[in-house]
């Protein structure tokens, strides 16, 4: 008996995807529900035969996203599937980043049909997830392409220290230039990534690893 478990406090998405299961799994499946990570675990120590649909978005898991690796780490034998309301730029470093082996996903917008495919691959034993997801990932890879292909070391630093929040004057003190210099390398930042404000120049340094989001401070 395979155990269908559901960390997802949105009772809808809940009920049309146990009918999904039930569509598409020729198994015999029992249907509960957790609202934190530490549930799960104890779930998983009872009956290791589990599939987990989990919203990444959910604030036990926000605030725990190792755990959700950790947990999958430990648990080996648990199947694992993201339901994205948002595709963070945490998870989607991380999804970028698995090589195939960690979690299937699918966004809530995606189509009846991409979902299905989802879930069949879940039950095959398959990690996948559906075309949203990775057209996100390709554009997240190009963007950490980008910024280590046409930015200095010295220009990467300072998109660091930007995207990190530092005013210009801070940043010219603590690398002991002037602040025309920092100025002239915001420029030329600017112009090599083809943006035109903080905000987009620090999207560069979320996706390139050079900040977490915990230090996005725009």
């Amino acid at each position: 008996m395979i155990e269908i478990v559901f960390l997802d406090s949105e009772q809808l998405i809940q009920y049309g995807l146990q009918g999904l299961v039930k569509e598409v799994s020729q198994e015999d499946s029992v249907f509960s529900t957790v609202s934190s990570l530490k549930e799960l675990k104890t779930k998983f120590q009872k009956n290791k035969q589990t599939i987990v649909f989990i919203n990444p978005n959910h604030i036990d898991v926000e605030q725990q996203m190792r755990q959700v690796v950790l947990l999958h780490e430990q648990f080996v034998e648990v199947k694992w599937v993201l339901v994205f309301g948002e595709l963070s730029e945490y998870w989607l470093k991380l999804l970028a980043h698995q090589k195939g082996e960690l979690f299937c996903a699918f966004m809530k917008c995606d189509t009846l049909v991409e979902i299905k495919t989802i879930i069949k691959e879940v039950f095959a034993g398959k990690v996948s997830v559906t075309q949203a997801i990775q057209d996100r990932l390709h554009s997240h890879q190009e963007a950490v392409n980008k910024v280590d292909e046409v930015l200095t070391n010295v220009e990467r630093e300072v998109l660091k220290e930007i995207a990190s929040g530092k005013m210009t004057k801070e940043i010219a003190a603590d690398r002991n230039v002037s602040v025309h210099t920092v100025i002239t390398h915001r420029k030329n930042i600017f112009r090599k990534l083809g943006v035109s404000s903080i905000h987009e120049a620090t999207m560069y340094a979320l996706k390139g690893g050079m900040i977490d989001v915990n230090d996005y401070s725009i």
